[in-house]
This record gives structure tokens, C-alpha cells and sequence, in this order.
């Protein structure tokens, strides 16, 4: 799409789940509570937009996205095994999120920064994850980004707080 003589991406999808809870009724009492699932709707809206020009001469790529995650009934447990076992995570990422990506591009092409990241609006907890990489030779990448969880210790992300984890990576393309 072009916007004020620029062009923007959009993205749209949709999905609506319905189901088929007939093995978790037919399941012995004391289990149906963990295998029900709920009618659910999951929608997403997105745009992302390369900066003309260069900014401090590089050029800046940003791509942003909300996810809408909507469950019609309360059936379905958000930790699985509760009759079972305790302790298990959370497993509902999705709510109201803002899915984001940054890359700076530095002029020659060889190096890049990155952010990138999913935040929840709802609960106010976060994945974060800045990153770099650099190729270095025909058909070859290096990169290196860190992740961390953060927030609310009861949604799905700040669950998570505790956990760091650095990522080195090395490609070849062909």
C-alpha cells in the first residue's frame, strides 16, 4: 500500500477454532477438566515499512503487529495437568499482544542490529530479544541476540522472569 508516497505492508489473517471436545467428555471424570478446549477466535493486524533514506546512515526496517486472541467459553484450564500435576507452565501466549521488529541496517550490508520482541497488554508482561549480526563472507552470517522474559509473573512471559539465554549462531547460505 502507498501512504503519503510511501509504501507500507499489510497483513490480515484470521482463524476461528471450533473443537471437537467428544474424547475429552467421554474421558474419566477427574481428567475431563484438563482435555476440554475452548471455541476461540485469533486475529492479526500488521504493517511494516522500510525508512526511505538512511538514518544516521542506515537504513531502518520496523515491522509491527497486534494479536488478538479471544476464548468464547471458560473451559479450557490455562495449566495443563492441574488434576495431575502441579506446577506446570501457563500455555496461553496469546491475548492482546504487540508482536514488533526492528532491524538497523548498516550501509554495506554486512552488519545489522536488531530488537525484537512480544508484549502482552493485558497481563503487562514481555519477551525481549535484542540481537546482532554480521556476514562476513560470501554466503556466510554470524549472529549473536539474548533473550529475556519479563513482568507479571502470572502471565505467560513473566512466568519466565528467571530464565535469560544468549543465542550465537553461524550460516551458510548457497
Amino acid at each position: 500500500m502507498t501512504l503519503f508516497g510511501h509504501d507500507f505492508g499489510l497483513r490480515f489473517e484470521g482463524a476461528f477454532t471450533i473443537p471437537d471436545n467428544s474424547r475429552a467428555e467421554s474421558a474419566p471424570p477427574e481428567f475431563r477438566d484438563d482435555l476440554r478446549r475452548d471455541r476461540t477466535v485469533h486475529a492479526v493486524a500488521g504493517a511494516d515499512f522500510t525508512f526511505p533514506g538512511s538514518i544516521l546512515g542506515t537504513t531502518l526496517y520496523l515491522n509491527a503487529q497486534y494479536v488478538h486472541y479471544h476464548s468464547f467459553e471458560s473451559r479450557q484450564r490455562a495449566q495443563p495437568g492441574y488434576t495431575i500435576v502441579s506446577g506446570m507452565p501457563n500455555l496461553f501466549p496469546w491475548g492482546r499482544n504487540l508482536v514488533f521488529f526492528v532491524e538497523d541496517r548498516i550501509p554495506g550490508g554486512q552488519a545489522a542490529l536488531s530488537f525484537s520482541g512480544i508484549t502482552d497488554l493485558a497481563r503487562g508482561d514481555a519477551f525481549l530479544s535484542p540481537g546482532m549480526s554480521y556476514a562476513f563472507a560470501e554466503g556466510w552470517k554470524a549472529n549473536a541476540h539474548y533473550d529475556a522474559f519479563v513482568g507479571d509473573s502470572n502471565g505467560f512471559y513473566g512466568q519466565f522472569a528467571d530464565q535469560r539465554r544468549l543465542g550465537l549462531g553461524l550460516r551458510y547460505a548457497f
